[in-house]
């Protein structure tokens, strides 16, 4: 039953690959062909960071080719959806002109925690350099 169920099992995983990259493909065509911020920038940030993980640890402690191959399909999606979320955020607050003639002011990328005390507004804004 073993001898069955293996090679049918690493097919299914392999096909996990192509199936992220389908699924990840709607989002990066809004991000880079209609400039549509549709990715929860958060979301995708936590995603990033726990791929690269997973990544690194099939790099450096399994020998397993397939998971290597997986892990790192699913890392570079959610990498380039989140370098693309973070580029058109960037194109949204800073102009193009402002770049070049470096008198952009450093704007939030997206405010983390925004409470208002009387009349004084706090805010907790993350900057990207």
């Amino acid at each position: 039953m073993k001898e069955v169920m293996v090679p049918v099992l690493s097919a299914l995983y392999a096909l996990v690959s192509i199936v992220t990259i389908v699924g990840y493909i709607p989002t990066i065509k809004d991000l880079w062909h209609y400039k549509k911020p549709s990715a929860n920038l958060s979301s995708y940030g936590v995603w990033t960071i726990t791929n690269a993980i997973t990544f690194t640890y099939s790099m450096l402690v399994l020998p397993d080719m397939l998971f290597r191959i997986v892990s790192g399909v699913a890392f570079a999606s959610c990498l380039t959806i989140l370098s693309l979320c973070i580029w058109l955020k960037r194109r949204k607050f800073i102009s193009l002109p402002e770049i070049l003639t470096h008198k952009a002011e450093q704007k939030p990328l997206f405010t983390l925690l925004k409470r208002k005390k009387r009349n004084e507004q706090i805010t907790l804004d993350l900057f990207f350099n």
